[in-house]
C-alpha cells in the first residue's frame, strides 16, 4: 500500500517533466505539436492538407489562398488576415535578395530565425534536430491606422523541401491556426 503514493507522485513528476498537454490536446509551448506529425513535403501533399483546411476559423471566414496556402479574415472588417502559407525550395530560391545564398527550406528557417533577423520582436526557436522552428511575435499594423501585436510560426522539417509559415493577430488565433494545420495534415 505505501508504493501507491511514491507510483502516483513519479507519475506527476514525470508529466510535469513532459511539458504538459493544453485541454486542446495540443503541446503548451512550440512548436505545438507540429514536431509529431508527417509535415507534407511534396506539392500534392501541401495542396491537399490546405483543401483540408476549414471554413472558418475562430469566428474568422477563409477568404483566399491556393495550393500552397489559406487566408483567413473578417469580411466585414479590415484588418490584417491570418495566413497559413508554404514555400517550396524552388520558391524560397527564385524569391530570394541576391547574396542571401537561400536555397532549401533549411536554409530559410535558419535565415528567418537569426538574431538579425528577429531583432526586437519576442521570440523562441530551436534551429537544431528533425523540425526547425521559429515562433515570434512583434507589433505590426493590424489594420487601418491600427497597432496591434502580430504573432508568427515557421516551420520546416530538416531535409525537407518545404517551408510553413503562419501568421495571427492573437496567440489563440496562432494557435487555432497549428491545431487546424496538424488536422489538414492527417496529424
Amino acid at each position: 500500500m505505501r508504493r501507491l503514493p511514491i507510483v502516483v507522485f513519479c507519475l506527476a513528476l514525470l508529466a510535469m517533466s513532459c511539458g504538459g498537454d493544453s485541454t486542446d490536446g495540443l503541446s503548451d509551448t512550440p512548436p505545438w505539436g507540429l514536431g509529431s506529425i508527417d509535415v507534407p513535403d511534396t506539392a500534392e501533399d501541401v495542396a491537399e492538407a490546405m483543401a483540408a483546411f476549414p471554413d472558418e476559423i475562430e469566428g474568422l471566414t477563409r477568404s483566399g489562398g491556393g495550393p500552397t496556402g489559406v487566408q483567413y479574415e473578417d469580411l466585414g472588417s479590415p484588418g490584417m488576415p491570418w495566413v497559413v502559407f508554404a514555400q517550396s525550395n524552388e520558391q524560397i530560391e527564385m524569391n530570394a535578395s541576391p547574396g542571401l545564398n537561400l536555397a532549401t527550406a533549411e536554409d530559410w528557417l535558419r535565415y528567418i530565425g537569426s538574431d538579425q533577423m528577429l531583432g526586437a520582436s519576442e521570440w523562441e526557436r530551436d534551429l537544431s534536430g528533425d523540425l526547425l522552428w521559429v515562433a515570434n511575435n512583434a507589433p505590426m499594423q493590424v489594420g487601418p491606422g491600427q497597432m496591434g501585436t502580430v504573432y508568427m510560426l515557421n516551420w520546416a522539417e530538416t531535409g525537407g523541401t518545404w517551408a510553413f509559415y503562419i501568421q495571427a493577430t492573437s496567440a489563440a488565433g496562432r494557435l487555432a491556426l497549428v491545431k487546424a494545420f496538424i488536422a489538414a495534415a492527417g496529424g
